[in-house]
């Protein structure tokens, strides 16, 4: 995407530049989870304490959320596309 396209993308949808935000900060969220909890990609296992259970949990949801955040941009670019005038 060229400069001049996310600043169009930016103009016409401002809420793009939160969302890319909001991918980004859970990017780091997870990663932090998953530094804290090593075993976090481990199958579940009686006795595995209340926060590798709660770690897991939040990432399952973060990646839902990360897929429709996803979808949304591709929502929001197809949107401004067909809103293009004709070239000609």
């Amino acid at each position: 995407m060229t400069r001049r396209e996310r600043e169009r993308e930016l103009a016409l949808a401002r809420e793009m530049a939160e969302a890319a935000i909001a991918d980004h900060v859970l990017r780091v969220f997870v990663d932090a989870l998953r530094l804290e909890h090593p075993t976090l990609d481990d199958d579940v296992a009686p006795g595995d304490p209340d926060t590798l259970r709660l770690a897991r949990e939040i990432v399952a949801r973060v990646r839902d959320l990360r897929g429709r955040l996803v979808r949304y941009r591709a929502a929001v670019r197809a949107a401004i596309r067909e809103d293009d005038p004709l070239p000609f």
